[in-house]
């Protein structure tokens, strides 16, 4: 068994949560490989809107998909 009991579908991305899993994005209205994003979706305004969805949480672990993101 890995992470989860089960391979979950990004349809069931509210699943994790019973399992004490939430995932969230940093580029809120872009998507795409780091090199696809607008400069600016990955700006200051996007940071501070990420560390306040950390802090309200306050996880135990964080983890970065995306290199440039993280």
């Amino acid at each position: 068994m890995g992470l989860t009991p089960r391979l979950f579908t990004p349809a069931d991305y509210e699943d994790l949560w019973a399992l004490g899993i939430g995932l969230t994005d940093i580029a809120k209205f872009s998507h795409g490989m780091d090199h696809q994003l607008p400069k600016d979706s990955l700006g200051t305004e996007a940071a501070e809107a990420l560390r306040a969805r950390i802090q309200a949480v306050a996880p135990r672990h964080l983890a970065f998909t995306s290199l440039a993101a993280g």
